[in-house]
């Protein structure tokens, strides 16, 4: 049997009780936080299937705040998550509701603001083991897992895909510099389109110069590294 990475056989490191519904969760909200990058001082929960038949029982809440306050799965201080947003003025609520059949049964969708209401709505699902998806940012479909650093990219308008493609491998061809995979997704009510690129880059100048290369592109609106 062939396995991908050394997770798939121990498993990832993270508190318990439960991968999915503890692990899985933390994440989902860890990365929210990466992408929002502001100081959230509001969030709203919404938790859909088995995510709202069982989160107290299985530590989902304190792990998705403990998540948005930049707690990994492996820290222990996710347990004191409740008490640690209190300290810092965070003000966060939970809401059961059904999200609709497509979605996996561990999903939440979680919107979060600061001070001056900027705000960001992110939906992610925790598919077992501590592995997640995120399936939607801002309404707009996206679809990676978050387990490689992945760039992501908002843009202010719908850009024609193989033009992005060709633009994203003369980047990545003139920096010397692989991506193992990429995702490209428009709303065409918002007139926004979203890339999302997985890399295995560790060297932190490049990845710098990359968003700062990102960043100069026309109508870009965010540009974001993900690694948790």
């Amino acid at each position: 049997m062939k396995y991908d990475s050394l997770f798939d056989v121990i498993g990832r490191i993270m508190v318990g009780p439960s991968s999915s519904h503890t692990a899985g969760a933390c994440r989902i909200a860890y990365v929210t936080r990466q992408i929002f990058d502001k100081e959230i001082k509001n969030a709203k929960i919404i938790l859909h299937g088995s995510f709202a038949d069982t989160y107290k029982g299985h530590g989902t809440d304190k792990a998705l705040i403990a998540g948005l306050l930049g707690i990994g799965p492996e820290n222990d201080k996710l347990r004191q998550s409740f008490k640690i947003a209190k300290e810092r003025g965070f003000d966060f609520i939970f809401h059961k509701k059904d999200l609709g059949s497509s979605y996996h049964p561990n999903t939440v969708l979680i919107e979060v603001s600061d001070e001056e209401n900027s705000s960001l709505k992110v939906i992610g699902s925790s598919i077992g083991g501590g592995n997640i998806i995120i399936t939607e940012i801002d309404d707009i479909n996206a679809g990676f897992n978050a387990d490689l650093p992945t760039f992501v990219i908002k843009i202010k308008d719908l850009l024609d895909e193989g033009v992005l493609i060709s633009k994203i491998n003369e980047l990545f061809v003139e920096q010397e510099i692989n991506y193992e995979n990429l995702g490209i997704w428009r709303n065409k009510q918002t007139q926004t389109t979203l890339i999302w690129i997985e890399t295995n880059l560790d060297e932190q100048n490049k990845r710098n110069i990359l968003i700062e290369k990102f960043m100069k592109w026309e109508n870009v609106e965010m540009v974001r590294l993900i690694d948790v």
